[in-house]
């Protein structure tokens, strides 16, 4: 019986446009164990090698794309989950949650349409309340909403006056909790009350994203972003959700209506407004003042404004370092001045002698609010008049 050698042929890769004619004669020369009449088989085994090689370049291929077909598989097992009880929602909620930390997850969940149907379903049954559901599901939107190209995703289901419901809900239970008491003592709702901020911080993160578009806060106002305004600004909310309410607030004051809706006698944003002027800091403030601003040109805001005592709360601001403070301060001021009947009420001595300061003859030109300013009030009981000199020499 004759005795067959084995040996091992060893190549380097093999180029899916390579000879293989040329490759086989080069591995027939240098094995002395394969005889040149085997010339054809070594084609074929060398064709077949670059056949199973080309299979596994297109494995690791559609391997580059697994993550994303991963993604969708795991977002398909894990929206039956949505169906189950509330611990099988709040588990669920969390997987896709937990998938957002990649940009690109986040655009998938964005184009799984039956996982967005079933968050705005889930937030808009009351019945199926969580606030950890509503926290995580509303999370995700969060990180929908920092994408500008998934705004019309967010706006095809209507997740704006979702978010605007889950909002004045979470503002209303806050609230509800600072009033509750246990057994005629107060109830220790902090940890509550936190809990709901934090799903009402995130709503208004939210709200305040989509409102970079015109039209699409054209279109929240008519479906009530001043009630979910009204009801935070009942609160007294922590530095992060005043901030956001005031930009929502300063956004939505442009328009005429929001003026009108202020001016209403139940209306207490105008008061809270003012109220708040002498405790936030300075960024605050401004933004206080911008939005009283731009409520002045109502007359029943304005009186609002003078009863409240806003000529009070003026001087320091008037005296800020930042001249958008001073500015904007002074042009309040000035809008409080137009009514006749009301200057008689509007300037206290600290005031009258801030005003007094603010022009020096050397200037040559003045604030045009501060000139408009002065001559409204020239008629009070305050020595105005002695300003308005070096103004005429001024302006002549």
């Amino acid at each position: 019986m004759s005795q067959t050698k084995q040996t091992k042929v060893y190549t380097k890769v093999i180029d899916h446009d390579a000879d293989i004619s040329k490759l086989a004669k080069k591995v027939i020369k240098s094995c002395k164990y394969i005889p040149q009449q085997w010339i054809s088989q070594v084609e074929d085994a060398l064709e077949e090698i670059q056949r199973r090689q080309n299979n596994n370049d297109d494995v690791e291929t559609e391997s580059i794309s697994d993550p994303t077909e991963e993604i969708k598989t795991k977002l398909d097992s894990v929206l039956e989950l949505f169906y189950g009880d509330i611990n099988d929602k709040i588990s669920a909620s969390l997987e896709v949650l937990s998938l957002c930390k990649e940009v690109d997850n986040v655009v998938i969940i964005a184009q799984h349409h039956q996982m967005i149907s079933a968050f705005t379903r889930i937030l808009s049954d009351q019945t199926l309340y969580s606030i950890d559901l509503t926290f995580n599901i509303s999370k995700v939107f969060l990180g929908l909403s920092s994408f500008e190209d998934l705004h019309p995703v967010l706006l095809k289901y209507h997740v704006g006056s979702i978010i605007m419901a889950v909002a004045e809900q979470e503002a209303r239970r806050a609230r509800k909790n600072n009033d509750e008491r246990v057994d005629g003592l107060p109830f220790n709702s902090r940890t509550r009350n936190h809990r709901h901020h934090c799903v009402l911080y995130v709503c208004l993160s939210i709200l305040v994203r989509l409102s970079d578009d015109m039209a699409v806060l054209r279109k929240m106002m008519k479906k009530g972003l001043m009630n979910v305004i009204t009801q935070c600004m009942l609160d007294e909310l922590p530095p992060n959700l005043f901030g956001s309410t005031l930009f929502l607030l300063r956004r939505a004051s442009a328009f005429g209506e929001v003026a009108e809706l202020c001016a209403d006698e139940n209306c207490l944003v105008v008061e809270r407004l003012v109220s708040s002027l002498p405790t936030v800091n300075e960024t605050f403030a401004t933004d206080v003042l911008s939005i009283l601003y731009n409520l002045s040109f109502d007359t029943g805001c304005r009186c609002r404004m003078l009863s409240s005592g806003l000529s009070k709360f003026l001087p320091p601001l008037l005296k800020s370092k930042s001249s958008i403070t001073r500015v904007t301060a002074t042009a309040t001021l000035y809008q409080l001045s137009i009514d006749r009947s009301h200057r008689h009420v509007l300037l206290n001595t600290e005031l009258a002698n801030i005003l007094l300061q603010s022009v020096s003859p050397k200037k040559s030109s003045a604030d045009p609010h501060l000139s408009a300013l002065l001559v409204n009030v020239s008629n009070c009981s305050f020595p105005i008049c002695d300003i308005l000199e070096p103004i005429k020499q001024a302006s002549n």
